[in-house]
């Protein structure tokens, strides 16, 4: 079961096996008004070790994707990788295996996906 929670510019969607939390998905904006943004930062993305490689991340992404277009269409969706327990190259394959493009975010280089 997947579960999206919308909180001032905050979302996050929870990946559950029966009633076990297995991974989730933080984006966020810079404004609190979620439906007048067009810039949306991924803040994390984890799936426990041991249910990694079972498609919980890409799932992840796809609904957190499906929550912010049905609510501006014209939303993007930014990343700069690296960090946590993961290697910044293998986040970075993720993140274009899910069809994010290398791209400037102001003077900032990272990934997005439109």
């Amino acid at each position: 079961m997947i579960k999206a929670i919308f909180s001032g510019n905050t979302v996050t969607v929870n990946y559950f096996r029966e009633d076990d939390p297995v991974g989730y998905f933080k984006t966020s904006t810079a404004s609190a008004d979620l439906l007048d943004n067009d810039v949306w930062y991924i803040n994390r993305v984890y799936v426990q070790k041991e249910d990694r490689r079972k498609h919980v991340g890409t799932d992840l992404v796809k609904r957190m994707q499906e929550e912010i277009k049905a609510r501006n269409p014209k939303a993007i969706l930014i990343v700069t990788p690296g960090g946590y327990d993961t290697p910044p190259q293998v986040q970075i394959a993720f993140y274009r295996s899910m069809g994010f493009v290398k791209g400037m975010h102001g003077n900032v280089q990272c990934l997005v996906l439109k």
